[in-house]
């Protein structure tokens, strides 16, 4: 696989797990995407994330923003305050997260829909149980925060190594830029499959 292969997959995970299951929250903080939030332009983020004011990303100051995202989400997670999350808190989805319409949608129909209008397969879905044993590292069968702020760097070093195209150990404006129009494209896309079928289901009912 290509490394834009790599980069489109990757980052079209974010769009499909975001919308309908939310195992890995915790590496998609903090690079907006909310329906409704205009997308920041590349030099707002970048300013955002570029502590030393360089004008590139290092893998330290993009992951940053990845460590405070899994705190939050470590912390709405743990519902019973002991800083450790069951099976059942680590697969909970945010209810921020997730719109109560996309319930009810066909995932099989969905995913059609947007391969047609992205071009590309729909990576598959994430496994909660099987992303909770790999973030179990001490296999306690509870994942406490360490260990949950411990795969979210995993995947933010992923991600970083996605969006890092000529592989130079940073991010520039380029990338950051072409990494937000591929989101932007993949959100609008998803928006226009969910609509769809949810004007199909109303005219069937």
């Amino acid at each position: 696989m290509t490394k834009s292969s790599l980069f489109t997959t990757a980052a079209s995970l974010t769009l499909f797990s975001v919308a309908l299951i939310s195992v890995d929250g915790f590496a998609r903080g903090g690079e907006g995407g909310r329906q409704g939030h205009s997308e920041p332009t590349r030099m707002t983020l970048l300013e955002r994330l570029d502590n030393n004011a360089d004008g590139v990303l290092s893998l330290d100051e993009f992951s940053e923003q990845h460590t405070a995202s899994a705190q939050r989400h470590f912390d709405k997670k743990d519902a019973d305050n002991d800083e450790r999350l069951s099976l059942e808190e680590f697969s909970a989805t945010s209810k921020h997260r997730r719109h109560p319409t996309l319930d009810g949608l066909d995932a099989g129909a969905l995913d059609a829909c947007l391969e047609d209008a992205l071009g590309s397969d729909v990576p598959v879905r994430p496994d909660a149980a099987a992303a909770f044993t790999a973030a179990d590292i001490n296999q306690d069968n509870a994942v406490d925060r360490d260990e949950f702020l411990a795969a979210g760097y995993s995947r933010a070093e992923e991600r970083f190594s996605d969006i890092d195209r000529d592989s130079d150990g940073q991010l520039g404006s380029d990338e950051v830029g072409a990494y937000q129009a591929l989101r932007q494209a993949q959100r609008d896309a998803h928006r226009s499959c969910v609509a769809e079928q949810l004007d199909e289901d109303s005219l069937l009912n």
